[in-house]
């Protein structure tokens, strides 16, 4: 089995909606329906909720596909990780100070760091931020 890994939202993003997805998203998908594990921060579905409603919102997502949308992220198990809201005035807030990354972001960051694992995202300042860190990165925006 492949080694887990931390998706952002824009991971699960590109999971469902065509606009956004890649061949390299493409292939984690099926990677995940294969069965590899992926981790995420216990902010995940409210971030890939705002996500999806910002895009609807914008009219690149109509109400029907929002709907199959949420469905299909309903869908999907990923490990929920808590660990790391007990960092978030700490250890995420200074992951975010010294990277200019949003507290939101550090905390994918972070997950990946304590973890050891690659992260997923197609956020150019996220991956640029883990390269910084050390972290592996899965995928370039």
């Amino acid at each position: 089995m492949r080694a887990p890994f931390v998706a952002d939202p824009s991971i699960a993003l590109a999971w469902v909606a065509a606009s956004q997805a890649s061949p390299d998203t493409d292939a984690l998908f099926k990677d995940i329906g294969d069965g590899r594990p992926f981790i995420v921060p216990s902010l995940w579905t409210f971030d890939v909720a705002n996500a999806l409603l910002l895009l609807q919102r914008r009219n690149r997502l109509s109400a029907s596909d929002c709907v199959s949308a949420r469905q299909i992220v309903s869908r999907l198990r990923p490990t929920f990780d808590d660990e790391g809201a007990y960092a978030a005035l700490t250890v995420i807030w200074e992951i975010a100070d010294r990277y200019a990354l949003t507290v939101y972001d550090a905390t994918y960051l972070e997950l990946a760091a304590r973890k050891g694992f690659a992260l997923a995202s197609r956020d150019r300042a996220l991956n640029k931020a883990a390269k910084l860190a050390g972290v592996k990165t899965m995928l370039e925006p």
